[in-house]
């Protein structure tokens, strides 16, 4: 089964707004907020790079307290799980 790109553009989108609202559920909306911080800084960084904003990226992981750099760790971790063949599996 071939999915058309919008398709599947609407089902990740539905996919990332499922995970952020048990984020926020589970780890608060601070843990969200970091992830969304730092999924658009580096979506930003991988589409214009630049030094001065990767080590911004960096510094920002580096100040987190241990529990929301487990909170961002384990958020990251259950979006990527699937792998990207698997990820169209299951949005088809």
């Amino acid at each position: 089964m071939t999915l058309d790109n919008n398709v599947l553009r609407r089902r990740t989108s539905l996919l990332g707004s499922l995970l952020g609202d048990a984020i926020s559920r589970q780890s608060g909306e601070q843990t969200l907020d970091t992830i969304e911080t730092l999924r658009k800084g580096f979506i930003q960084q991988r589409r214009e790079p630049n030094e001065a904003h990767k080590q911004q990226l960096i510094d920002f992981i580096a100040s987190l307290d241990n529990q929301t750099l487990k909170n961002v760790i384990r958020g990251f971790s259950i979006y990527f799980f699937p792998s990207q063949s698997k990820r169209r599996e299951l949005l088809a």
